[in-house]
């Protein structure tokens, strides 16, 4: 059963954190009461991007998958991970930043780069491991677990500067999040969720064009230096991040009877929980799904 939801906005330059129905995040973001949801320890965070397929398909029903587990469901689509450094059979959650670790200029990295500029889940009950796996991952405040039912999901968190951009101007970070590996993947699988979302027709040649961004390598790719390499994969992303997000925004607003240029974040958000995970405005499930 689908719980009812928090929505949580995070002001990203104060470090505070307010939380309402979507409903008051969407007309009254000032007056919402500060939380201290940080300062539950025991809550963790898993940050999606700005990818609202996604986030439908995990609050519809599927939780937080691995990889292992998202193969074995036969989710080809709409899936937050494909293995990489966590493995197939595990995923990445932050812990709180007010978890106690030592501090510098690395602490709470994940949570710093993967959550508090995106979409997070914020996610209740699921225990840190013991021994903690924080190790192997370059970040000492990410942990590896299995998947996360969607009833331990207790809300969302969304950046309080991303909520009312335009869609057209709003990084997706799909090239951000999760490195080089398994990118085309992650890309043709953002494009189809989309479609899917929208029921519009799959971009063939939107498709084409973004593997062959992949295929057509540099003459002298076997010679370029590291630095010279992250360079093209970075201005190669910069440019494939431009394309989807405008894209992605002209899609949702042919759906939502919109221009482009007026729809936002919580537009689509709000809208796609309305129709597909069947949430109103208040954050309750309209019609329970088990």
């Amino acid at each position: 059963m689908i719980p009812a939801l928090l929505f949580f906005l995070l002001n990203v330059d104060a470090g505070k954190v307010h939380f309402g129905s979507l409903k008051q995040c969407i007309l009254n973001k000032i007056s919402l009461t500060v939380t201290t949801i940080f300062h539950d320890l025991s809550l963790k965070y898993h940050g999606i991007g700005h990818n609202v397929p996604v986030l439908m398909s995990i609050l519809s029903g599927s939780g937080i998958l691995t990889k292992q587990d998202a193969d074995r469901l036969q989710i080809r689509y709409n899936r937050n991970s494909v293995g990489g450094y966590n493995g197939d059979n595990k995923l990445s959650l932050a812990l709180s930043p007010q978890f106690p670790l030592s501090k510098g200029d690395n602490a709470y990295r994940a949570f710093r780069s993967f959550c508090k500029p995106w979409i997070t889940l914020v996610v209740k009950d699921i225990p840190i491991p013991n021994p903690p796996q924080i190790d192997y991952s370059g970040f000492d405040d990410e942990v590896h677990v299995d998947s996360v039912p969607v009833q331990n999901i207790q809300g969302i968190m969304i950046p309080n500067d991303a909520c009312d951009q335009p869609l057209s101007r709003l990084p997706l970070g799909l090239t951000a999040l999760g490195g080089e590996y398994g990118l085309v993947d992650r890309l043709v699988s953002y494009i189809i969720g989309v479609s899917t979302l929208c029921t519009k027709p799959q971009p063939s040649a939107l498709i084409q064009t973004i593997e062959s961004m992949f295929v057509q390598a540099d003459p002298d790719d076997s010679l370029m230096s590291l630095m010279s390499r992250w360079r093209y994969q970075k201005a190669r992303n910069q440019e494939i991040e431009k394309m989807l997000t405008e894209w992605s925004a002209a899609t949702f607003a042919d759906v939502l009877g919109r221009d482009a240029n007026d729809i936002t974040l919580l537009d689509v958000i709000e809208y796609y929980l309305t129709h597909v995970v069947k949430y109103n405005s208040e954050g309750y499930v309209l019609k329970l799904q088990t």
